[in-house]
C-alpha cells in the first residue's frame, strides 16, 4: 500500500510539472503571436500611410479621385484596430485552451489534471444561486406581503389536515361530491380518452411509416404535426363551446389530442420492424392484412401497449388540468375551492389527485417490465 501512495504521489508530482510547462509553453506561444501580430499591425499601418502621402502628392490623379482613393485608405487604416483586437481576443482563447488542455500520457495523468472537485462544486452551486436569486427577485419572491404569506400557512395547514368528509363523501357530503368519486371520473375521462386515441392512432400510425407506405408517408406525418402542435388547453377552450362543460369535453379533447403522440410512436415502431417476415409472407402470398396481423403486429405489439400506458399517464395528468376550463369537475373544483380559499377542501383535492397518479403510475411501470 505504502508503493503504492509514493507512485501516486510521483504521479502527481509529475503531472504537476506538465502542466507548469504546458502553461509556460502556451504563455510563450501567446507572447511570440501577440508580437508578431502587433508588427504585422505596426507595418501595415505604416504602409497605409505611406501610400496615403503619395496619393496627396500625385498630380496624374483629379481632386476627386484623390479624394476617394485617401478616403479608402483612411478606412483600412481604421479597420486595424477591431482586427488587432479580435485577433488578440483569439490568440488568449487559444493559449487558455493549450494550457489547461495538454496531450495527456494516460487515463491517471488526465484524473490527476483535473480541476479540484470544491472548484466545480462550488461553480455549480454558485450558478444556480444566482438562478434562482435572479428570477426570485424579477417575480418578487423574497417581498411577499403579509397576506401572501398568512395564506401560505393556511394553505398548508389545509394540505396536512384536509377535509376528510370530502374526501370519502361523508358528513355533509354524498358520494357523488367525494374526492373518490371524482379522481374515478379523472380515470374514466383519461382511459377512454386514451383508448380512443389508441384506436384511431392506428391509421395514422401505419400510414405515417416510411418503411411501410415511403414518400406516400409524409401526408400522415403533416397530420400527426397539426395535432400535435394545437395544446389541450386552447382545444378544451374550443371544444367546450361545442360540446358544453363536462366530462364528454374531456374525453373528445383526450382523444383528438393523443393521436399526435401516439401516432408518431406507432410509426417510429413500425420502422423499425424487420422486413425480412414481410418478405417471407409476400413470397409466400399472403394477403395485405395476414402481412400486418402475422408480419408486423407480433413485432409491434409490446411497444405498442407500452406507448398507450405511457400516454394514459400523461392524460391522468392532463384531465385534471383540462377540469380548470369546465372538461372536469376535479379541476373545476380545484379552482374553486383555491379561488374562495377553502383551503382543507382543496387539500383533500391535492390528496386524492397525487394518490390516483401514484397508483396509476405504479401498476403501469409493473405492466410496462411484463412486456420487456
Amino acid at each position: 500500500m505504502e508503493k503504492i501512495n509514493m507512485e501516486l504521489e510521483r504521479e502527481r508530482a509529475e503531472s504537476k510539472r506538465r502542466n507548469a510547462l504546458a502553461r509556460a509553453q502556451a504563455k510563450k506561444e501567446k507572447s511570440e503571436q501577440l508580437f508578431a501580430l502587433r508588427k504585422e499591425i505596426e507595418t501595415r499601418k505604416e504602409s497605409l500611410l505611406a501610400e496615403i502621402e503619395e496619393k496627396k502628392k500625385d498630380e496624374t490623379l483629379s481632386e476627386e479621385e484623390r479624394k476617394n482613393q485617401i478616403q479608402i485608405l483612411r478606412k483600412e487604416a481604421k479597420k486595424l484596430s477591431p482586427y488587432f483586437r479580435r485577433e488578440k481576443k483569439n490568440i488568449n482563447t487559444q493559449c487558455r485552451f493549450q494550457s489547461r488542455n495538454r496531450h495527456f500520457l494516460s487515463a491517471l495523468d488526465a484524473f490527476l489534471s483535473r480541476p479540484p472537485m470544491w472548484v466545480v462544486n462550488l461553480v455549480t452551486v454558485l450558478i444556480f444561486l444566482g438562478i434562482f436569486l435572479y428570477f426570485g427577485i424579477g417575480s418578487g419572491l423574497f417581498s411577499p406581503s403579509s397576506g401572501s404569506s398568512t395564506n401560505l400557512s393556511l394553505f398548508f395547514h389545509g394540505l396536512f389536515v384536509p377535509d376528510y368528509d370530502l374526501f370519502f363523501g361523508t358528513g355533509n357530503y354524498d358520494f357523488m361530491q367525494s374526492v373518490l368519486y371524482l379522481c374515478l371520473q379523472t380515470f374514466g375521462i383519461a382511459f377512454v380518452g386514451t383508448l380512443f386515441s389508441a384506436i384511431l392512432s392506428l391509421p395514422f400510425g401505419f400510414f405515417a411509416s416510411k418503411k411501410l407506405f415511403g414518400r406516400w408517408s409524409y401526408i400522415s406525418m403533416v397530420l400527426l404535426i397539426v395535432i400535435r402542435t394545437i395544446p389541450e388547453i386552447v382545444f378544451c377552450f374550443v371544444m367546450v363551446r361545442i360540446t358544453g362543460f363536462g366530462p364528454i369535453t374531456g374525453v373528445v379533447v383526450l382523444s383528438i389530442q393523443s393521436i399526435g403522440m401516439i401516432g408518431k410512436m406507432y410509426s417510429d415502431n413500425l420502422d423499425s420492424i424487420d422486413m425480412t417476415f414481410l418478405e417471407a409472407l409476400d413470397a409466400a402470398g399472403a394477403s395485405p392484412l395476414s402481412k400486418i396481423r402475422l408480419g408486423v403486429l407480433p413485432q409491434v405489439f409490446p411497444n405498442f401497449i407500452s406507448t398507450i400506458l405511457y400516454r394514459f399517464d400523461l392524460n391522468l395528468r392532463t384531465a385534471s388540468i383540462l377540469g380548470l376550463v369546465g372538461a372536469g369537475e376535479l379541476g373545476r373544483l380545484i379552482l374553486t375551492y383555491s379561488a374562495n380559499a377553502n383551503w382543507p377542501q382543496l387539500g383533500a383535492l391535492i390528496w386524492g389527485l397525487l394518490v390516483m397518479v401514484l397508483l396509476v403510475d405504479f401498476c403501469s411501470t409493473k405492466i410496462r417490465k411484463h412486456l420487456v
